[in-house]
């Protein structure tokens, strides 16, 4: 029998006694006692997170997450939270097994690991909770998910040599800028960033146009007799500029300026651009690329290349500057050539890197001053070959020892297919010489291997003149073997021999093309003689 127990309190332990009884009144004296039991609803409870989080990040800064799980009933304890980052391509996991309450925070976001040097703009912190499934006395709670967005900066500094520019007798001036982040690792992020500038004369706009930073600079020329030039740069939300814009005095021609960098007795800072490097994952160890150096000083300068501090980030790759010391003339620019060592692509990834090229620019009478200029280097992922073509593709290098053992696994392969395609060709050769009729053998070109089987032991006297035997006429003439083996064998190997015209004679001698002479007697055994020879031998196959 069944009977339903309701009005129970969901988490209060039950106790049930079962007695027995029968129709007439009698019951048991002992009672069966269950227990305890717990009533519970299964339904699971809503559960709702929040968090809080930074609303921008720098690399290098820390950066706080605030959750909080709750449902009906309160803030919930049980389950746990992972958090992740997200953007529109990727998802990384911050941190897992997170408790449902829980102030989350991070020293320096840079320390979550490698993936953060290259994130950067709008991101979404999203924290998902994993839901709990009770137990007797605990409903189940439901799974969980938010997301909050952020916004991963770059902190960059725009700059240049001076806040005065001196225009040249003709009235023209360079302007020479440079925008470099607050983390160099974060230079990469900076390319092809644009700006604008104006050039303002007499309270009117004289020039403007647009430029773009390409490895971390820009130049371009003016005409001027005298003003101030505004740059404005055009960046992203998460580019943060120490300074939002730059103004530049214009000084015309002759006007004093302490500041003027092309003035005598001071250097202005070469510049350094290079070929594009690409380097394939896993296959590139050894290469180089050419850069060029410029300079508008008018006096010539001594160049030396720092060989530190060109590859800071990556102790794998090495770059260094096949001349450490170069010579450049006034007002010129010369090339030179960057090695490039690669050691291990194990913490590598592929994307684009910059480096930092150190270098001290000295004139004896000028004196000296240290520069920098950064390159930019890509890594590439190794093509994928199409299937069914011969496309040409970039091989790994492979050591003696592998070549040896390819070669003569190669070869041993070659040989065994050649034995087992001559041994295939003698079997099929036989089975058709086995086939023939009699008939068919009269009529056939005697082949070379049933000469030999009808040769006879019968030496040829020695000093004995050809025309003492007895010359059988032939219906058919028969060309003599131009080789000491079995045509059988140059058959079965694919080899064609020419059929030359033998030089005959009246007494039944020819002479093949080497000038050997060859004889067949009645008996169909041949003869030989070969140059110097006096007398003939028997021809016997090897």
């Amino acid at each position: 029998n069944t009977h339903l127990v309701d009005n129970l309190v969901d988490g209060v332990a039950y106790w049930f006694g079962i007695i027995a009884e029968d129709m007439f009144g009698n019951y048991s004296s002992q009672m069966a006692v269950i227990g305890p039991v717990y009533a519970r609803n299964d339904t699971a409870l809503f559960s709702e997170i929040s968090m809080q989080t930074s609303p921008q990040i720098f690399l290098d800064n820390g950066f706080y997450a605030q959750i909080s799980v709750v449902s009906e009933t309160g803030q919930i304890e049980e389950g746990s939270v992972d958090l992740y980052m997200k953007n529109d391509t990727d998802s990384w996991l911050i941190e897992q097994d997170l408790p449902p309450q829980v102030n989350y925070s991070a020293v320096s976001f840079s320390s979550l690991g490698l993936w953060t040097q290259n994130i950067h703009g709008e991101v979404f912190f999203e924290a998902i909770y994993s839901g709990d499934e009770g137990d007797e006395t605990r409903q189940p709670i439901s799974t969980a998910i938010t997301s909050t967005p952020s916004l991963v900066t770059v902190l960059a500094d725009i700059s240049t040599d001076s806040t005065s520019i001196e225009m040249n007798s003709f009235g023209q001036g360079q302007i020479s800028l440079t925008l470099q982040a607050t983390k160099s690792s974060h230079d990469l992020l900076l390319e092809n960033t644009e700006f604008s500038w104006s050039l303002w004369e007499s309270g009117q706009l004289a020039q403007s146009g647009q430029g773009q930073f390409i490895g971390g600079q820009s130049q371009f020329t003016i005409e001027s007799s005298g003003g101030y030039l505004l740059i404005e740069p055009q960046v992203p939300a998460w580019i943060v500029l120490n300074n939002p814009n730059l103004n530049l005095t214009i000084l015309s021609n002759g006007q004093n300026n302490s500041q003027n960098q092309n003035a005598e007795g001071e250097i202005v800072d070469p510049t350094i651009s290079c070929s594009p490097l690409e380097l394939v994952m896993g296959i590139t160890n050894e290469t180089s690329f050419q850069c060029t150096l410029s300079h508008t000083n008018p006096f010539a300068l001594e160049i030396t290349f720092s060989t530190n501090g060109w590859t800071p980030l990556f102790t794998e790759v090495i770059l260094q500057p096949e001349q450490t010391e170069i010579h450049v003339e006034a007002n010129d620019d010369i090339s030179f050539t960057v090695l490039v060592s690669i050691s291990s692509y194990d913490l590598l990834d592929t994307g684009t890197f910059s480096s930092t090229i150190d270098g001290v620019a000295y004139n004896e009478t000028v004196g000296s001053i240290a520069f920098e200029s950064k390159i930019l280097w890509t890594i590439i992922p190794q093509p994928e070959a199409e299937v069914g073509e011969m496309n040409e593709t970039i091989a790994p290098e492979i050591s003696g020892s592998t070549l040896t053992t390819f070669y003569v696994g190669a070869g041993a392969i070659a040989i065994i297919g050649g034995f087992a395609w001559l041994l295939v060709t003698l079997i099929r050769k036989r089975q058709e010489d086995e086939a023939w009729s009699e008939d068919e053998l009269d009529m056939d070109e005697i082949p070379d291997s049933y000469v030999s089987e009808r040769r006879a032991s019968q030496p040829l006297p020695v000093g004995m003149g050809l025309d003492e035997f007895e010359a059988e006429d032939l219906e058919e003439e028969i060309i003599a073997p131009q080789h000491h083996r079995h045509r059988l064998f140059d058959e079965a190997e694919g080899i064609e021999m020419p059929e030359d015209e033998p030089d005959a004679q009246d007494d039944g001698v020819t002479i093949d093309e080497d000038g050997t002479e060859w004889y067949e007697d009645d008996t169909g055994v041949w003869w030989y003689r070969e140059s110097g020879m006096d007398d003939w031998e028997e021809y016997r196959e090897q």
